[in-house]
């Protein structure tokens, strides 16, 4: 999935940083020390929170000093992590009840990934015209594909 923005405030190097309009291919490039190595320990942190606890993946990212080690040195307050997707602005915009972040996600993979049909017989949050309508609109506002949303039914036809 591609993302949009990434926003790091108190993470390791980063005391607060934000990168915007990040294009499919990017490159970072800097001298040793510079942070392109911490900025994708990022993404590693994020799975290991995820998929276990918060607290082991502090643990795996910044030692026997956890928390003091991941926050930036001389900083107070919360490491925050904000990534920006099409999942989020398709909840954020209303096309799709916040709590049902799955059905998000599965047409904002979709759409990013150029798919031409996303198969579903969920009727109630994706194979659903009103909800295809504001979808729609969403993807084209912010420049994704925007795939076929129907039930396999509908897919082949009569």
């Amino acid at each position: 999935m591609k993302i949009e923005s990434i926003r790091l405030k108190n993470f390791k190097t980063f005391r607060d940083v934000e990168i915007t309009d990040i294009p499919k291919f990017c490159v970072f490039i800097g001298a040793n020390g510079s942070g392109e190595s911490t900025f994708f320990s990022v993404f590693g942190f994020l799975q290991d929170a995820m998929t276990g606890a918060v607290n082991s993946a502090l643990t795996k990212l910044g030692g026997s000093r956890g928390i003091l080690e991941v926050r930036s040195r001389n900083t107070a307050g919360p490491v925050e992590i904000e990534l920006k997707l099409l999942t989020g602005k398709i909840l954020a915009e209303g096309a799709i009840p916040r709590h049902e972040v799955r059905d998000a996600a599965h047409i904002a993979v979709s759409g990013a990934n150029n798919m031409n049909y996303l198969l579903t017989w969920n009727c109630k949050h994706m194979a659903n015209a009103q909800i295809i309508r504001r979808i729609s609109v969403i993807c084209n506002r912010h420049g994704y594909h925007m795939p076929v949303i129907c039930t396999p039914e509908e897919l082949m036809g009569e």
